[in-house]
């Protein structure tokens, strides 16, 4: 241990050829012998007499400015390391005057012979902050975090139906909060991730921000919602404050949210719900989202017209939706809207005779071949496809 503390520890920024600037002031309220690591760009305070040690996250917003100095509580007063035992035998004595401590995180015991990297157990950490919001801010500024703060969210609906509140609001904080690190990532990769150059290296303020984007909370906190067993009504809830998040940061919605929502609606019977969703044109527009629309026709019949409408709403030619209908194996609803809307003198039989064959249903195939021996009929008085027009295979 290296020094002496007297309630502050006191941070300057130091430059070259300019007077050293002071900038934070730690409030730890202790005396005695002390020592400092920086793990994570978090300060470590080591206090030998109580044999424990403060956290600080000068990132974080302080409790007071005065001067342009900030004042820092730490984030957590009274933790201590794990215990150790030299060759799993000896209980070794933490917190030993024969510490010799090395930036950012080596603690040396020349008298043992031992070299330890101080790592943060961030599990701990989860316990011990007990306000949400504070919890998210620390751990997005931490590494290797996103399992930790994807678990906080889960967590927040799981104490709220324990003491059955609801856990929208907190929710709506943490999404936020999120998105807020999400938008900056995305504007800086579509920067090319340039970052403007700084005078010297300062590793407590070096943020390395943990970004959660829609595929982390989708695939680790929304398709919990069943194993979690969270009310249908929630669930919707949850996904809907998420995507008004994503909106009010100008983040596109992502086809996958929008497809686990649309099922989740229909696995929970809310379909007029999701209809007034549609009509109203609460999702936005997509190639995607129409062709999951045109697929659920068995469970959701209206989704076929809908699907329709949003292909001419985003301006798809007859051509194009004939294209995806086919893609989506509605072979006979392509076949009457190019009755309605097509021309059949034109087409080529062959692509909806192929897309028939693959579905190795005889009644659709023999539907869309009659429907074409009828064009035939109609066009040249002739039953018989024109040589060439058709695979031997499919015949």
């Amino acid at each position: 241990f290296f020094g002496v503390i007297f309630f502050l520890i006191k941070f300057f920024l130091i430059r070259k050829d300019l007077q050293p600037q002071k900038t934070d002031n730690l409030i730890t309220n202790l005396t005695g012998r002390f020592a400092i690591n920086i793990v994570d760009d978090l300060v470590i305070i080591h206090h030998q007499t109580t044999k424990t040690s403060m956290i600080f996250d000068i990132n974080l917003s302080a409790e007071e400015i005065v001067d342009n100095v900030k004042f820092h509580l730490p984030i957590i007063s009274k933790c201590s390391i794990k215990p150790y035992k030299i060759n799993n035998v000896i209980e070794y004595d933490l917190y030993s005057p024969n510490w010799v401590i090395f930036q950012p995180n080596i603690i040396i015991d020349a008298k043992y012979g031992c070299l330890w990297f101080l790592e943060l157990n961030l599990e701990f950490i989860e316990r011990m902050i007990k306000n949400v919001p504070i919890l998210i801010d620390f751990l997005l500024l931490r590494r290797n975090s996103k399992s930790n703060i994807l678990k906080v969210c889960r967590n927040i609906v799981r104490i709220s139906k324990k003491y059955g509140q609801n856990p929208i609001g907190n929710l709506s904080l943490v999404f936020n909060k999120l998105n807020l690190t999400y938008k900056e990532s995305l504007m800086k990769r579509k920067n090319g991730g340039n970052t403007p150059m700084v005078e010297s290296f300062d590793y407590v303020r070096q943020k390395t921000t943990t970004t959660i984007d829609q595929k982390d909370i989708l695939s680790n906190f929304f398709e919990y919602f069943t194993e979690d067993r969270i009310d249908n009504h929630l669930g919707i809830a949850i996904v809907f404050e998420y995507v008004y998040s994503l909106s009010s940061h100008d983040i596109q919605i992502d086809f996958l949210i929008y497809e686990f929502l649309i099922n989740y609606l229909i696995k929970s019977g809310n379909y007029y719900q999701m209809h007034q969703f549609l009509q109203y044109h609460v999702f936005t527009d997509s190639t995607h989202l129409a062709c999951l629309l045109l697929s659920l026709n068995k469970k959701y019949p209206y989704g076929y017209q809908l699907g329709l409408d949003m292909l001419k709403r985003l301006n798809k030619t007859d051509d194009e939706i004939i294209e995806v209908l086919l893609s989506q194996n509605q072979i006979i609803r392509a076949l009457r809207y190019l009755e309605k809307h097509g021309d059949i003198y034109s087409v080529s039989a062959r692509k909806f005779l192929e897309t028939a064959f693959a579905t190795k249903d005889i009644k659709i195939f023999h539907q869309v071949y009659k429907f074409f021996q009828l064009r035939n009929l109609k066009l040249r008085n002739s039953l018989e496809f024109v040589k060439g027009k058709t695979k031997k295979k499919i015949y």
